[in-house]
């Protein structure tokens, strides 16, 4: 396959990547206002899983691409893709085209032209186009998004399990124990003058 779709391919899986990350850190952000060292520990996971699958993504697609060289197809798939080749063809030149073999085994009375070959290889580059346009949005979707996100979860959970630094964990922000200590003061001072109004 093209070197271009190659690269671009790279540039999708850091684009969606990147994505991902913001994603997350929005979600963290909201998630765990009020909780610093919470939503520190949050973001280093976030990065340190973002790390992690991207060289594992980054793999994937270059074998992806790597198995795109061994040349393959199902005969059903390729015969199909052929005969589609075959009608463009024809319509484009407005006449019939000649008897085409499948095969890519040619004997010396069976001479091949010039023809004949640029609809083998656009019939694979067609079916190879399409499968790279499946497999490499799926590879990246299911390592940057779907696994990150089970891996975070799980981390997460981990963490709140750890009893030993869950209090740290769970350390409020000091403003937001300050104002909850002044709301709780005021409710019991509101309280205290509802119970002299009901009196009075």
């Amino acid at each position: 396959m093209n070197k271009v779709y190659h690269i671009l391919s790279l540039l999708g899986l850091s684009h969606t990547s990147d994505a991902v990350r913001k994603m997350f850190l929005h979600l963290a952000q909201c998630s765990f206002t009020g909780f610093p060292n919470l939503l520190k520990t949050a973001k280093a996971k976030i990065e340190a899983i973002k790390q992690a699958r991207e060289p594992t993504a980054e793999s994937m697609i270059r074998t992806q691409f790597k198995m795109e060289m061994l040349v393959y197809s199902q005969d059903r798939m390729y015969s199909s893709s052929l005969s589609d080749r075959k009608k463009e063809m024809t319509e484009e030149e407005g006449r019939e085209s000649p008897q085409l073999s499948v095969s890519f085994v040619f004997h010396s009375n069976n001479n091949t032209t010039l023809q004949e070959l640029m609809l083998h290889l656009k019939s694979y580059y067609k079916i190879a186009s399409q499968r790279l346009a499946d497999q490499i949005p799926l590879v990246i979707r299911y390592q940057m998004l779907q696994e990150s996100a089970v891996q975070l979860q799980s981390e997460m959970l981990q963490m709140l399990h750890d009893k030993e630094n869950l209090e740290f964990f769970l350390k409020e922000d000091m403003d937001i124990g300050s104002k909850r200590a002044a709301l709780q003061s005021r409710h019991k001072r509101l309280m205290k003058a509802r119970t002299y109004l009901v009196e009075f």
